[in-house]
This record gives structure tokens, C-alpha cells and sequence, in this order.
């Protein structure tokens, strides 16, 4: 029996670690946060997002801007953010201003990705195109050709 019970354990110990690896290779950190999902975070961390996401359209939004805004500092909102969420409060208002571009571009096919980079509050296309092959994988120009015509 003793064989029994160690196959018994390996084939267990084989299974949680296939369970661990498959939700952790799932868990997307980059994924946008919706006000959905608030309901779960803690209450800062659910005031700062409804911030960003209410004025990530300003081309100056920073993490000191959210910091006042909920009257706190910047190293605790971004602790708090990465404790909650599993990003920073800027990559959050990154993720945001992606999610926005992807939004616009999906809705207004035929305008200008630059103006729409701009509506998004990015300062610059540049910027906006590199934010958006780093988190979406790919250029702008490419999501754009991808959209149902």
C-alpha cells in the first residue's frame, strides 16, 4: 500500500502545481480595470481609479494629480495599487488611455490615430504608439487594419 499512497500523493502534488501554474500563466496584469471590478478593491484604490478614469483625457494626469485628488502619497497610492490591482497607478492611467485609443479607433475607423491619440491624453503620438505596441502587441496602424471594416 505504501507505493499506493506515494503515487497517490505525486499524482496530487502534480495536479495543484498544474492548477497554480495555469492560473498564474491566466492572471493578466495588464488587463483593464473596469468599474466593475471596484466593488472588490480596497476604497482608495477604488476612488483613485474612478479618478483616472475620469480625467485620464488631460494630457498632464500624473500620479501626484490622483494623489491630491484623494489626499494621500504618491509611495502609499502606488503600494495600494500594486497590493489591489498588480500595476502602479502610472501604468494604470496607461492602461486606461490604451483601452480609450482602442475604443475610439474601433468606433471611428476611418480617424486619424493621431487625433485620437490625443483624445486618449496622450501628449504625444509617439508615445501613445509605443504604450500601445507594449501593452496591445501590437502598432496602432496594424489594431486599425484588424477592425472589421
Amino acid at each position: 500500500m505504501s507505493a499506493l499512497h506515494t503515487i497517490f500523493f505525486g499524482a496530487s502534488l502534480a495536479i495543484i502545481a498544474a492548477t497554480l501554474f495555469f492560473y498564474l500563466k491566466k492572471r493578466d496584469v495588464r488587463r483593464f480595470l473596469t468599474t466593475m471590478h471596484l466593488s472588490v478593491l480596497d476604497p482608495t484604490v477604488q476612488k483613485g481609479c474612478r479618478y483616472v478614469e475620469s480625467h485620464y483625457m488631460n494630457p498632464k494626469l500624473a500620479v501626484n494629480d490622483v494623489c491630491v485628488a484623494l489626499v494621500t502619497g504618491e509611495a502609499y497610492l502606488n503600494a495600494l495599487f500594486v497590493k489591489e490591482i498588480g500595476i502602479s497607478v502610472q501604468d494604470f492611467i496607461t492602461q486606461v488611455r490604451v483601452n480609450s485609443v482602442k475604443y475610439l479607433l474601433a468606433a471611428n475607423p476611418g480617424c486619424d490615430p493621431g487625433r485620437i491619440c490625443a483624445q486618449s491624453g496622450f501628449a504625444d503620438k509617439g508615445t501613445a504608439e509605443k504604450s500601445f505596441a507594449r501593452l496591445c502587441g501590437i502598432e496602432i496602424e496594424e489594431y486599425v487594419k484588424s477592425l472589421p471594416k
